[in-house]
């Protein structure tokens, strides 16, 4: 893929209200090294505003897979409350964790399996307080926290922000629209890699990592689907403010193949 084949999400850098209490901001792009080239894709980030109060009563924040830090943004989200969650959701959504940190030092952050190590292997300073699968999670009545086991590359961990039913998925499932791909090979590699909306899923390549222990993935996918999740964000493409069990069905029907 070419740079300018990934569209952006505009208006970027700013906080679009997704469902009460969350907002998805949507930022630039980022390059993935793969298939000998680098891959653009889209960023996002979710802010979501829960019910536990800080000292001062003011409404803690939860950062969720940072974008590129900026202080107009930083201070418009600080205007909603406390930042005081900052979560990498898999060891590919990370690198910018680190600027959020030092601008609101009171926040914890939290490990995602394999982040750390991946960081140092990118030479990324991120400093990270806690590690999800380790520690009691302060959000946990307000927020399922579910780690989709299987993969040999990575654990995604999966949200659910209970009180608007959202499921929060980084790169389970990506699900590009059409014209947010500016040519055809792009998009027929889109659709190729499953990852083309309407039909969005887990990108066929992730899929692949999976192969050889899809019975560790089938128990957290039962969890999540248990949820009976009514909406959907992703990371990178369409996310929906109605969505489907069929929809989430079709789109880990691999788990099953």
């Amino acid at each position: 893929m070419e740079e300018s084949v990934i569209g952006l999400y505009e208006p970027i850098n700013q906080l679009k209200a997704f469902a009460e209490n969350i907002w998805i901001v949507d930022g630039g792009l980022i390059y993935m090294s793969a298939y000998g080239t680098k891959v653009p894709f889209s960023t996002r980030m979710l802010v979501i505003r829960l019910e536990e109060e800080t000292s001062d009563s003011r409404k803690k924040l939860f950062l969720w897979s940072p974008i590129e830090f900026s202080e107009p943004l930083a201070n418009e989200i600080a205007s909603l409350g406390e930042v005081s969650y900052i979560v990498s959701p898999n060891k590919i959504h990370y690198a910018f964790i680190q600027g959020w940190k030092k601008y609101f030092p009171k926040a914890s952050t939290w490990a995602s399996p394999g982040v750390r190590e991946r960081a140092a292997e990118q030479k990324i300073e991120v400093e990270f307080d806690y590690d999800i699968l380790d520690t009691k999670l302060p959000w946990e009545e307000e927020i399922e926290t579910v780690p989709f086991y299987g993969s040999s590359f990575m654990t995604e961990i999966v949200f659910f922000h209970k009180a608007s039913k959202t499921l929060i998925l980084a790169d389970l499932i990506e699900n590009f629209e059409a014209d947010k791909v500016k040519s055809d090979i792009a998009r027929t590699f889109c659709r190729w890699s499953c990852v083309l909306e309407p039909n969005g899923s887990t990108p066929l390549d992730l899929q692949f990592t999976f192969i050889w222990d899809k019975e560790k993935a089938k128990k957290p996918l039962q969890k999540i689907l248990a949820l009976k999740p009514e909406r959907l964000t992703v990371a990178h493409g369409k996310c929906y403010e109605k969505v489907s069990m069929a929809y989430l069905e079709r789109a880990f029907a691999w788990v099953y193949s």
